[in-house]
């Protein structure tokens, strides 16, 4: 039996290394399938390390955000308080204006016709005068100089122009206020 179990051994053996694939062409697609696999795996492994980088960035975000939310909240949370308060004063406020006297009621009043106003008359202009005549010959006196007039108080002249107007027209165009 030793033989017989020695060549069944044998036969077993050659089945084994004719159903191999040793054919390189099986070797080929095995190392195919490994290579992809590979690069499968590494694209994963750096997918997780890309979303790992962004939860933390996430999270830091998060952070900073809650930073400056919680003053604003307590901001917030003051002005709150402050319209509470506020609201509780004019409450009081308008209880103490119905505690104090009651509003009026108002009954309306009835209208009166009244008669219509008189027109009054227009009023009528000053008649125009003609200018005064005087006779022939009469001379009518010029009108007084400026230096002639005495002050308002205890008769004092008044005082001298600030400038001096005749001087200044004689010399423009030969003019004099007063002849």
């Amino acid at each position: 039996m030793p033989k017989q179990q020695l060549s069944n051994i044998k036969k077993q053996v050659q089945k084994l290394k004719e159903s191999t694939p040793a054919s390189s062409a099986s070797i080929k697609k095995i190392s195919d399938s490994v290579t992809e696999l590979t690069s499968s795996i590494n694209s994963l492994i750096s997918l997780f390390k890309e979303a790992g980088a962004e939860m933390k960035l996430e999270e830091q975000e998060k952070n900073i955000v809650e930073e400056r939310l919680i003053p604003l909240e307590e901001k917030v949370d003051e002005l709150i308080d402050q319209n509470k308060k506020i609201a509780e004063g004019i409450v009081a406020l308008a209880d103490m204006m119905k505690e104090r006297k009651p509003m009026p009621v108002k009954m309306p009043k009835p209208k009166l016709k009244l008669p219509p106003k008189p027109e009054l008359p227009k009023p009528m202009g000053l008649p125009k005068m003609p200018p005064p005549k005087f006779p022939p010959g009469m001379n009518i006196p010029p009108p007084p100089r400026f230096e002639e007039f005495k002050g308002p108080d205890r008769g004092m002249p008044l005082p001298p122009p600030p400038f001096p107007v005749e001087e200044k027209l004689k010399k423009k165009k030969g003019l004099s206020l007063f002849k």
